[in-house]
């Protein structure tokens, strides 16, 4: 895995770095990415609205881990996964209109 990752990184002129985690317990963990979608009441000081609607997008929503500013833990998943639903509740509820 580690020479695929290496060829990789060779062919886009990157630098291949293992996981700390691999080298020390042979396990991948996934560290999702994070913050750059700033929460807003307007285009003029983010991305999205606080019930995450892209402003100026009808329609189009954010449900990943990009809202959230900062590393919240450990594993963040949970975190975002409650996001999503409640993404998924304002959309059900303005369908139902």
């Amino acid at each position: 895995m580690q020479q695929g990752m290496q060829s990789i990184a060779d062919v886009y002129g990157g630098k291949y770095s293992p996981l700390v985690t691999w080298q020390l317990f042979r396990r991948i963990i996934a560290v999702p990415s994070l913050g750059g979608r700033h929460l807003s009441e307007g285009a003029d000081r983010g991305v999205v609205s606080p019930r995450r609607a892209v402003h100026g997008y009808p329609g189009l929503f954010v449900a990943d881990g990009s809202v959230t500013p900062a590393s919240i833990g450990f594993h963040s998943y949970m975190t975002i996964a409650a996001g999503a639903e409640r993404v998924a509740e304002g959309m059900a509820r303005q369908i139902a209109k």
